[in-house]
């Protein structure tokens, strides 16, 4: 019987030094588009995939303006897929060549993420996606043009 009661207190010690040393990060994307024209009446939103499924959705905001959503996930490699929504006809869909859209508005990386991130996504409908990544969670959104 004590060597049960050991070696649960030995289980549970271990237990917690690991939990302990899973460490939470906040990825925080941000977004717009720049383009001229028809578009900006359009609903759009930011999906976010963490290792195949969906951690987070943003709120719907017009093509015109500005964006973002933050995720939190444990540090360690991860894969992350952020992709632009559009609504058409009432119907969400991937804003993608594919689904006859100008360009793709995905963001995708497979990363060790060891501290808080910030990427601006900025999709310029005649240039492509333009991806910065800002080491601070503040400060201004980064705008390239």
């Amino acid at each position: 019987m004590r060597y049960l009661i050991l070696l649960l207190l030995a289980t549970a010690s271990f237990a917690n030094v690991s939990a302990q040393k899973t460490k939470m990060i906040t990825v925080n994307f941000k977004y717009q588009f720049i383009h001229e024209g028809e578009g900006k009446t359009i609903n759009t939103r930011l999906k976010v995939y963490v290792d195949g499924k969906v951690k987070a959705v943003s709120v719907e905001k017009l093509e015109a303006e500005q964006n973002h959503v933050t995720i939190e996930i444990p540090t360690g490699q991860h894969k992350i897929r952020a992709v632009i929504e559009s609504e058409f006809e009432n119907v969400w869909e991937e804003h993608t060549i594919i689904n006859e859209y100008t360009i793709d508005c995905v963001y995708e990386t497979d990363e060790n993420f060891i501290k808080n991130t910030r990427v601006d996504l900025i999709f310029d409908l005649e240039k492509g996606t333009i991806i910065k990544k800002v080491d601070s969670q503040s400060g201004p959104f980064v705008n390239p043009f």
